[in-house]
């Protein structure tokens, strides 16, 4: 929520955006008083060994060395805390990111494939080096979005590349005498 200054002891005349808390709720339902009329101004909510008491609408993060009831702290926030519609799972929204993500890329590779059979068409087999390039980057970009980050699968011609060399996952101690 946008305050004016609320949270204005150490930082006056510094508008401000912070997530309601216990501090907010009990302005709020004071009727919004000014500084000086607030309830519990002045009262010790917290200490840290870096800066000492810290007092209830003081402007102040929390440190490492922070010792005291943070509900009741200026819980800072960005514009982007207006955005928030509803409060989920982690796990749940990087699946979701994921998921638009890679429906994004498979519309944009489709996209690609449809621009590489015009390019190769067009150019009648025979391709410029720019145009070789193209095609390689469009071959990058499909595998990529298709969960495939390695090499590309195919070169510019068409062709498959040789299969990647099998390395021994088997290890082996030395002894010594």
């Amino acid at each position: 929520m946008f305050l004016e200054e609320l949270f204005d002891v150490g930082w006056r005349k510094a508008p401000h955006r912070v997530l309601r808390n216990k501090t907010v709720e009990t302005w709020e339902a004071a009727g919004r008083p000014p500084s000086g009329a607030r309830p519990g101004e002045g009262e010790v909510i917290a200490r840290s060994r870096s800066v000492g008491e810290i007092v209830r609408y003081q402007s102040y993060t929390p440190g490492t060395d922070f010792e005291g009831d943070i509900d009741a702290l200026s819980l800072w926030a960005g514009q982007s805390v207006g955005l928030v519609s509803e409060i989920k799972p982690a796990g749940d929204i990087v699946r979701e990111i994921v998921a638009q993500a890679q429906s994004t890329l498979g519309k944009l590779a489709s996209r690609t494939r449809l621009y590489r059979k015009a390019v190769v068409q067009t150019a009648g087999g025979k391709l410029t080096a720019l145009q070789s390039s193209e095609i390689q980057a469009m071959d990058l970009f499909e595998n990529f979005s298709q969960g495939r980050h390695h090499r590309s699968h195919r070169t510019a011609a068409g062709e498959r590349p040789p299969p990647p060399r099998q390395v021994p996952t088997a290890v082996t101690s030395h002894r010594t005498k």
